[in-house]
């Protein structure tokens, strides 16, 4: 009896200790109180309340109307939302009681208004004498690091070897479809394969966006003799689905995906998956109809 004696007295001491002050109603110090803190306490709640109905009505109004820049927008709904966290919960909740450390949240919310302000400020055409430069904050951004985005741009998704080029044009030069011209494809060797550094990404995707494609298939040979496919959609067919179909070890999701195969010649293997994406496709169709 004496140990669940202690164990309730010591629930009873953990629970005062995180139970918050009590405050002196008469003195001014708590929720009804004329001092500073009770003042600050009484004009939270509305505070909270009016910022969490702006918050509601400015979201259903920028969707549907767009009136704002995106950082303008995105800086609005940040800066509400921080200001909501730091009026509604405090630093720590054996310090919910301590009226004073409301100054600490209230400070902190009005940094966060400020901060979504200057960002509207920096980047709505409105404001825009107010701009450094003469420029937005979205434009400058990045400028002052004196990093070349353009020229990063170039490098990493435009630039393209010499070699890499002359064998990508010898393997589109040997592109095919069928002919509703649904499906393209086209074959990549070994030899070219070296060339080209590995890199066919370039290539699946010009074939993708031929005119007319729905369904794009390079067939790429790899040193062991297995034919390794590189998949894109359009949306007419689910090419993860289908990898899946033709191989259990191939996958990717609906509109890239890839798998190997394995057995016959490279004219088999064609006809085994243009074959079967006729089929998909067939379905598709008496899927709409």
């Amino acid at each position: 009896m004496s140990k669940d004696a202690d164990k309730v007295e010591a629930g009873k001491a953990e629970a005062i200790a995180y139970a918050p002050p009590k405050q002196n109603v008469e003195s001014g110090l708590g929720d009804g109180g004329s001092g500073v803190s009770g003042m600050l306490q009484r004009l939270v709640k509305p505070v909270v309340t009016g910022l969490g109905v702006l918050l509601c009505l400015f979201t259903l109004f920028e969707v549907n109307y767009n009136t704002l820049q995106p950082q303008s927008a995105l800086a609005v709904f940040v800066g509400v939302g921080l200001a909501l966290c730091y009026l509604t919960f405090p630093v720590h909740k054996r310090l919910a009681g301590v009226r004073s450390l409301r100054f600490v949240d209230i400070v902190l919310a009005i940094l966060a208004a400020a901060c979504c302000m200057y960002v509207i400020v920096q980047t709505q055409p409105i404001f825009s004498s107010l701009w450094g430069d003469g420029i937005s904050l979205g434009d400058r951004a990045g400028g002052e690091t004196g990093i070349d985005f353009a020229r990063l741009h170039e490098k990493a998704l435009l630039t393209r070897s010499f070699e890499e080029l002359v064998s990508s044009c010898e393997v589109l030069s040997r592109t095919r479809r069928t002919k509703d011209h649904r499906i393209t494809w086209a074959s990549m060797n070994r030899s070219v394969l070296r060339a080209c550094g590995g890199d066919y990404i370039h290539v699946i995707q010009t074939l993708c966006f031929i005119e007319g494609t729905e369904v794009a298939i390079l067939f790429i040979e790899q040193e062991d003799g297995t034919y390794k496919l590189s998949l894109r959609s359009r949306g007419a067919v689910d090419v993860g689905r289908a990898a899946r179909d033709l191989d259990s070890g191939g996958g990717g999701h609906e509109r890239a995906a890839g798998c190997t195969l394995r057995g016959g010649s490279f004219e088999e293997i064609r006809e085994r998956v243009v074959t079967h994406f006729e089929m998909c496709l067939r379905e598709r169709d008496r899927s709409e109809r």
